[in-house]
């Protein structure tokens, strides 16, 4: 991981960067199976209520190799997670590890308690070494009218 980037986007600057990974975003929004939209995540993103995380090689900007949306959840308990909504790219093995040590810093500067995230079965692999515990998976059943 020699010369990838990873940048929490600032509100401000989003305008810029969104284009280049909503189309990597597309993927993790069609598991969300009608929660939430790309627009959705964009306002989110701008009011602030959202973190939008790129990850990136150095000389290959503005292609950008994943992205991450996290929102910080402060519950009743007291407990405060930070929760990973949306992890998406190409290349996983050249920022993912990496990238996820880079949020958990930022979630330890912003006085949480952990990191929570729901994910595909596959996502796992790359948690596994990284001290998480596997403690849900996820599963719904739509009605169709």
């Amino acid at each position: 991981m020699t010369n990838i980037k990873k940048t929490l986007v600032k509100p401000k600057d989003l305008g810029f960067v969104w284009p280049f990974i909503e189309k990597l975003l597309n993927k993790s929004i069609k598991r969300s199976y009608g929660r939430t939209s790309t627009d959705d995540l964009l306002q989110e993103c701008l009011y602030g209520e959202s973190h939008l995380w790129i990850f990136y090689e150095e000389d290959k900007y503005p292609e950008i190799l994943g992205c991450g949306i996290t929102q910080i959840n402060d519950y009743p308990s007291g407990l405060r997670m930070l929760n990973i909504d949306h992890l998406a790219g190409n290349h996983h093995d050249k920022w993912t590890q990496e990238g996820l040590r880079f949020v958990e810093e930022f979630a330890k500067d912003a006085n949480c308690d952990g990191i929570e995230a729901l994910g595909r079965p596959g996502f796992w692999n790359w948690l596994k070494d990284e001290n998480y515990d596997k403690i849900a998976v996820a599963y719904q059943k739509r009605f169709l009218n």
